[in-house]
């Protein structure tokens, strides 16, 4: 099974999140949203899960090259 999801890490929530929407907040419930609507469950043992993460768009190219 393939999922092309890009992960995102969770914030650090408060209760003004309920009704002051941060954008990294925000960004993480669509995250969670998309998890839910592709049905992932991860097996209780023999699951193998591999994430291949985008590159910052705040590195240099030279950086980024070297990667």
């Amino acid at each position: 099974m393939i999922e092309l999801i890009v992960p995102v890490p969770k914030p650090r929530m408060t209760q003004r999140d309920k009704w002051a929407k941060r954008p990294a907040v925000l960004r993480y419930r669509a995250f969670c949203d998309q998890v839910r609507a592709a049905g992932l469950l991860v097996p209780e043992f023999g699951a193998h899960i591999v994430f291949h993460l985008p590159m910052p768009a705040s590195w240099s190219k030279k950086k980024r090259a070297e990667m």
